[in-house]
């Protein structure tokens, strides 16, 4: 009897020893919204084309540049419904997805994109923006939402860097980010809008961003 004892202990400790094992996909982690500010906005944080995140805090303002990196860039389609009725379009993740969307809805269907980018801390960015620490530096993590402008702005001009250079990651580059100032008549607003830049992703980014996306 005191044997088993003995035994039943010594298991009991050696799990109690063992590390929890965690299995986290990139779809786990909740990650926060990047949006420009527009007069439309329901939000008070910053001002007229400033980008913020989580609406709380800003990361740029309308007046600077800053170098990004992209850590991924999802296209996807969406219904256009009229802003005035404050319903948010169906989406479409495939393109069999977007086919019957578009034979289904009343509404034309047009292509967006999620684009997730890590930002820097930088002069200029409110310090609670940056909430993610790689390497010696802090970063914000957000996805923004482009369409129109700013889908042509942004996603097509990383997709046609891709084309160009097969070779070349895109989580390997940095990109420079800013909001431009476009207007129609009497409606005004702001895109986004990336631009290759010189530099190259620090070395614990990239491996940041290898194991973020495995």
């Amino acid at each position: 009897m005191p044997k088993t004892t003995e035994k039943i202990v010594e298991i009991e400790k050696t799990e109690l020893a063992e590390s929890p094992k965690w299995e986290i996909a990139a779809s786990d982690i909740d990650i926060p919204r990047f949006n420009i500010r527009q007069k439309s906005s329901e939000y008070d944080t910053g001002e007229f084309g400033d980008l913020v995140i989580d609406k709380s805090h800003v990361v740029l303002k309308e007046v600077d540049t800053v170098d990004v990196i992209v850590i991924s860039a999802v296209k996807a389609w969406r219904e256009k419904i009229p802003y005035e009725l404050e319903v948010r379009g169906q989406i479409a993740r495939t393109e069999e997805e977007r086919v019957t969307l578009a034979s289904e809805s009343e509404y034309d269907v047009r292509e967006f994109a999620d684009i997730t980018l890590l930002i820097p801390q930088h002069e200029g960015g409110e310090e609670g923006a940056f909430q993610f620490p790689i390497g010696d530096t802090m970063y914000a993590m957000g996805k923004l939402d482009v369409q129109n402008v700013s889908y042509r702005n942004t996603f097509k001009r990383l997709c046609t860097f891709a084309k160009f250079n097969p070779k070349e990651p895109l989580t390997k580059k940095t990109w420079t980010f800013k909001t431009e100032f476009a207007s129609r008549g009497k409606t005004e607003w702001y895109n986004a809008c990336l631009t290759i830049a010189k530099g190259e992703a620090p070395e614990a980014v990239v491996e940041f961003i290898k194991n973020f996306t495995a």
